[in-house]
């Protein structure tokens, strides 16, 4: 799978590790999805926006991958293009077998997971289940975020962008 295949995936042109260190070189991006909606950018309209992130996120599942923390801050925009661009795959799986992913972290950031990953397994309260259902929901978070300029869907509590891991 290559994820340099679709105009909506960031690009990955490569990594070198040092001591102490890992350089990814990613495509350059100008602004992110946060960004774009408190500066009220008008580069790129708020439907196309929506629009280009639910292809990419579409291209996605039918190469068999959950994002697993689709929110707002790892949306990026390249303006001069008029294109928008999915990012960051670090929990991100392949969804090999059947129609799930366990992960025995929990992974996402707070008010974008959807309330099954948050529901502990009385069998077993490290393994969490994820499906194409979780990105579709944080997704719809998403497009409730730039449909209302920045709100969310939970209180501002919840959502203070804390990776749960």
């Amino acid at each position: 799978m290559n994820c340099n295949a679709h105009e909506n995936i960031v690009r990955y042109f490569g990594s070198k590790k040092g001591v102490g260190f890992i350089l990814i070189l990613l495509e350059l991006c100008e602004i992110n999805l946060r960004e774009w909606v408190a500066k009220k950018d008008d580069g790129i309209p708020p439907m196309e926006i929506l629009r280009q992130v639910t292809v990419g996120l579409e291209w996605l599942h039918s190469v068999s991958i959950v994002h697993r923390d689709l929110k707002p801050e790892n949306i990026l925009l390249v303006k001069k293009l008029a294109r928008v661009k999915i990012s960051d795959f670090g929990l991100s799986r392949r969804i090999v077998e059947g129609s799930f992913v366990f992960a025995s972290v929990l992974g996402g950031t707070q008010g974008w997971v959807a309330p099954e990953i948050l529901q502990v397994s009385e069998v077993d309260p490290l393994q969490c289940k994820f499906t194409f259902a979780s990105d579709i929901f944080a997704l719809g978070c998403v497009y409730y975020y730039v449909m209302t300029n920045g709100k969310t869907c939970f209180s501002e509590t919840v959502l203070e962008s804390k990776q749960i891991y």
